[in-house]
């Protein structure tokens, strides 16, 4: 049986439409597929760079600020006593004393860490013998003092000669 003519153009068209439809589900549309993925990777690294380039210059913006202001940081730094070797405190509160006129005893350091934003401290417990008016003057030099001090527990009693007993017990922050 002869196929007409017409039969055959449809016949051909048809199997042109199949071998086209099955060109473009093999090739072109994973070809489009990868085009956009590549495309979306692309919109994401380009996100991920601005973020980048944006932490880089408040990193540098913030190291710029570190470096004007070292010298302070290194005062600030200076205020607080180094927490193994407390000497330089120590020394400091016995000069005080005795520029107060006063006898002092110093007892119980205490070492706290920091931890859950709490700072680190040593407490000391102190006890001082002298007049009313030296006990001022060494509680004026502690708050004066060039490190970060927290008096508590403060007992002031009547002795015998004259003098009076003072005991209590400080907190000095430190590195």
């Amino acid at each position: 049986m002869k196929l007409f003519f017409g039969k055959k153009i449809i016949l051909s068209l048809a199997v042109f439409a199949i071998i086209i439809f099955a060109a473009f589900s093999m090739v072109v549309f994973p070809l489009m597929q990868e085009i956009k993925k590549t495309s979306d990777e692309f919109v994401s690294t380009k996100g991920n760079l601005a973020a980048l380039e944006t932490k880089i210059k408040n990193s540098i913006a913030l190291e710029e600020t570190y470096l004007s202001h070292e010298q302070e940081f290194e005062k600030i730094d200076a205020l607080f006593i180094d927490s193994r070797v407390p000497i330089d405190f120590v020394n400091f509160l016995k000069e005080a004393a005795d520029s107060s006129q006063l006898s002092i005893k110093i007892s119980s350091a205490f070492f706290r860490e920091a931890k859950d934003g709490q700072e680190s401290f040593l407490s000391f417990y102190i006890s001082l013998i002298g007049s009313s008016l030296d006990i001022t003057k060494f509680l004026a030099k502690l708050e004066n003092a060039p490190f970060p001090i927290e008096i508590q527990n403060l007992k002031i009693a009547k002795s015998a000669e004259n003098n009076i007993d003072s005991d209590f017990s400080i907190k000095v922050f430190s590195k």
